[in-house]
C-alpha cells in the first residue's frame, strides 16, 4: 500500500477526481466505475461515489486515525471537513471521506485538472487504469488500481506521481 501519510490520502482523493465524465455512459468495467465515481463526485453525490470505494479505501482512513488523528483532523480540515482530533478515530470513515469528497475546495481542485484515461488491463479479480493528467503546467501518468469485491469493481489504490 503507498499511503505512507496525509499527503498521500489527499493525493489519492485527487488523483480519483481526475476525470469529470457524463453521467449517461453506464457499464460495469473499471473504466465505467472510475468515471461513474468522478461524477458522482462532480454533482457532491456522496452515497454513490463512496459505494464505489474498496472496503480498503475506508480501512486506510481508520488506520490513519488511530495511528496519527491529529494528523488525520489536520488534513481533513484543509478541505474545510472540521472534526475533533480527539473524536476522530469514532467518526465512521465514510462520513470523513464524504464530507471531503463534497468539499468545495476538493470541487476546486477538481476543476483545474485535464484528463485522459487509458485502457485497463485486467487481470482476474485486479484491473490496473492508467490516467494521464495535466495540473497547473505538471504532466504525469498514474495508475488506478480497482479490484472485484462482491462481483463488482471497487477504486482500491494508486500508483505514480499525482499532480500534486
Amino acid at each position: 500500500m503507498l499511503f505512507r501519510s496525509g499527503e498521500d490520502l489527499i493525493a489519492l482523493l485527487l488523483s480519483l477526481s481526475l476525470l469529470q465524465s457524463d453521467p449517461s455512459q453506464q457499464g460495469t468495467g473499471p473504466e465505467r466505475v472510475l468515471e461513474r465515481f468522478l461524477h458522482a463526485v462532480t454533482v457532491r453525490d456522496s452515497s454513490t461515489a463512496l459505494s464505489l470505494l474498496s472496503g480498503r479505501a475506508f480501512g486506510i482512513v481508520d488506520s490513519m486515525a488511530a495511528a496519527d488523528p491529529v494528523m488525520l483532523a489536520d488534513l481533513i480540515s484543509r478541505f474545510g471537513v472540521e472534526v475533533d482530533p480527539a473524536t476522530v478515530g469514532d467518526t465512521d470513515p465514510r462520513a470523513l471521506l464524504g464530507g471531503v469528497l463534497t468539499s468545495d475546495a476538493f470541487l476546486g481542485l477538481m476543476a483545474m485538472v485535464e484528463y485522459e484515461i487509458g485502457t485497463a488491463e485486467l487481470d482476474g479479480s485486479r484491473a490496473l487504469l492508467p490516467v494521464a493528467y495535466s495540473f497547473m503546467g505538471n504532466e504525469g501518468t498514474i495508475t488506478v488500481e480497482l479490484r472485484r469485491e462482491h462481483g463488482r469493481w471497487r477504486l482500491m489504490d494508486y500508483y505514480g506521481e499525482t499532480p500534486l
